[in-house]
Order: structure tokens, then C-alpha cells, then sequence
């Protein structure tokens, strides 16, 4: 009797097999868009057989929700290692929040994600549930940190504040990628956005909110709350934006250290210069 040959497969079985089918989506979002992102497309990209992928993941949301999940663990865990560095000061480590993001989003890998991402969830509520569930995790950060930068925000102003400062980063991704005009600009809007943010923390709720009776429509600044010059904290005075650099230069490795100079430059300088150095 012939000796019976195992089967072959291409099948990479377990955690393996798990994590190379999520690549192979991700690539495939980056690469040729949510209208891609077909079980065949993926198997051609992961070398893997249809049966594999799904045994793995029945439907496309059960796809997608996975890369989220992954890219949440890959977030938190650089997020977790800035709070560390700067868990003594809440200025500090927002800067460095804001910094991180905008630098993962100036990226062409984030920003062509995210916005076929963004795509899918707008026709599928299903997969919509799963970014909001991604980006409340975001804002419960922003939440945590400006209750640091000033205690005594109410819960609504900390709603708002944390909605503004999400809206920065993620709008700000549309205008500054890689592949936009405004990609290079990226480290100056980032130090804008930290500088709007700790000055307005302040002065929230010392003001009528809409609507309310007021004899000015001006809202005090910071300046004027503190009746002296602006502490500078962050980067507006000559401190860099705590512990990002380290971080946000490893998770950047994959895409290149263009830009590096940049982003020190906007971190340490005046949030007004415009004199950023060139990209090395």
C-alpha cells in the first residue's frame, strides 16, 4: 500500500494565521480602498485559502472589528508608556498625547486607513458601533487628562473639550497626510492645536455658554485668567512636549525618519514660529 502523502495547505495555523489575515486586510484598505476588501482580495494578499479566512472571520465585520481591536492594543500600549513618563504632569502629557496622534495620523499608512474605515462605518452600522466604540476610548483619554490640566472642568465641559481636542487631531488628518499638500505643516499644526488646548482648558466654563445672556461675546483667555503672563507650560515656553519623541520615533521606523528634525523643532520652539527646520 502507498504511503499516504500529508496535505499541504497554505494554512498558518493559530495566533499566526490570526494576525497575518489582519495585515493582509490593513494592506489592502491602504492600498486599494473599503471597495477592495473582498475575502478573495485578502487571500491573494496573505497567501492564505477562502476556507481559511473564514474559519477565522464569517463576515467582513467580524473582519474589521478585529483590525481595530489590534490597532487599539498597538495604540494603547504606546499611549500607556507616554501617561508613565508624564504622569506627573497633566500639561506635559497632553501635549504629548496630541503630539503622538498627529504625528500617527500625518502618516499615508493612518490616514488612508482611517478614512476607509471612516468610509465603511457610514454604510454599515455595524461596523460604525465598532470605530465609535475605537474613538470613545480616545476621547476618555482626552476626558482623563484635561480633568488633570483643570480639575474643576464640569462633566459637560470635559465632554466638550475632549469632542474638540479628537476633532483636531482627526480633522487636521484629512488636510496634512503624506499624500496632501499640507503633509509638511503637520509639527506646526500640532504644536497649534496643543497651544489652543492648554490655553482654552483654563478658561472653560468662566464664560456663558450658547445661548446664555452675555454682555460680551469674548471669551476671557488665558492670560486674563491667570492676570499675568501665560505660564508657557507644553510648548507655548520652551518645553517639549514630554515623552513622544521617544515613542512616536518608533512607532514612525516603518514609514521613514523624514520629518524627525520637524517635529523636535515644533515640540521645543514657539507654537507661532514659523521658522520649522527642514526635514533631514
Amino acid at each position: 500500500m502507498a504511503e499516504r502523502k500529508p496535505k499541504t495547505t497554505r494554512y498558518a495555523p493559530g495566533v499566526e494565521g490570526f494576525d497575518q489575515i489582519i495585515r493582509a486586510a490593513e494592506t489592502v484598505l491602504v492600498e486599494k480602498g473599503h471597495a477592495a476588501l473582498t475575502l478573495r482580495r485578502i487571500s491573494d494578499e496573505c497567501g492564505l485559502k477562502v476556507g481559511n479566512l473564514s474559519y477565522y472571520f464569517p463576515t467582513k465585520q467580524d473582519l474589521v472589528k478585529a483590525l481595530l481591536e489590534r490597532l487599539m492594543v498597538t495604540y494603547q500600549d504606546d499611549l500607556g508608556q507616554i501617561e508613565i513618563h508624564d504622569k506627573t504632569d497633566a500639561e506635559a502629557l497632553l501635549a504629548s498625547v496630541v503630539f503622538y496622534w498627529m504625528r500617527e495620523n500625518q502618516t499615508r499608512h493612518a490616514s488612508r486607513l482611517w478614512v476607509e474605515l471612516w468610509s465603511m462605518a457610514n454604510n454599515d452600522p455595524y461596523i460604525r458601533e465598532e470605530v465609535d466604540r475605537s474613538y470613545g476610548r480616545g476621547l476618555a483619554r482626552f476626558r482623563r487628562i484635561l480633568s488633570g490640566v483643570n480639575p474643576q472642568l464640569s462633566g459637560e465641559d470635559l465632554d466638550a473639550m475632549s469632542l474638540f481636542a479628537m476633532s483636531l487631531v482627526e480633522g487636521l488628518m484629512v488636510f496634512a497626510n503624506k499624500d496632501r499638500p499640507g503633509g509638511k505643516l503637520m509639527p506646526q499644526l500640532a504644536s497649534y492645536a496643543v497651544t489652543t488646548l492648554l490655553d482654552l482648558a483654563p478658561c472653560c466654563g468662566r464664560w456663558p455658554r450658547a445661548g446664555a445672556a452675555t454682555s460680551s461675546s469674548r471669551a476671557p483667555n488665558r492670560r486674563q485668567i491667570d492676570k499675568g503672563p501665560a505660564r508657557g507650560r507644553g510648548l507655548g515656553g520652551g518645553r517639549t512636549a514630554g515623552s513622544f519623541g521617544r515613542v512616536s520615533d518608533r512607532r514612525s521606523r516603518t514609514a521613514g525618519r523624514s520629518g524627525s528634525r520637524a517635529w523636535r523643532s515644533a515640540a521645543a520652539g514657539s507654537p507661532c514660529a514659523r521658522r520649522l527646520p527642514s526635514s533631514p
